[in-house]
Order: structure tokens, then sequence, then C-alpha cells
């Protein structure tokens, strides 16, 4: 997912292939980090001001963040 300002968008247009699935969330939402999830990860990164990432190690976590995903990517066209 990725917001719709022009750097988003800009990036989507490199990264853009048949093997990635995008969609454009509504410009009233803000997203300023990025989540990866792997095995019972959660990284999360900043990029705003001063670069930072936390990663948490928990199942519980991993399953919330994925159901967290499922329901935004779920709800955008």
């Amino acid at each position: 997912m990725l917001q719709s300002d022009k750097k988003s968008l800009d990036f989507l247009k490199k990264v853009s292939s048949n093997f990635h699935k995008v969609k454009i969330i509504p410009a009233k939402y803000k997203f300023p980090t990025d989540n990866v999830i792997f095995e019972n990860k959660l990284a999360i990164f900043s990029y705003k001001d001063t670069p930072m990432a936390v990663t948490i190690e928990s199942d519980d976590v991993v399953e919330t963040y994925k159901s967290m995903f499922e329901i935004v990517w779920n709800s955008i066209e």
C-alpha cells in the first residue's frame, strides 16, 4: 500500500511489475512509517527526520499486524 503523494506514485512507477500488487491509500490517511513482517518478527521503520527502526519478535504482534494489513488492504479498491 502506498500513499497518494507524488513521491510514492513515482516509486510505484519504478517498482511496478507483474509480481507486485499495489494499492493507493486515500490521501486523508497518513502512513509515515514502513512495516516489514518476517518469520515471527515485525520491523517498523521511520525515515522522517532521524531514521530509526525497531524490531519486535512476537507471534501475537505479527498476527495482529497481518490482520490489520488484511483489513486495510481489503477496504481499498
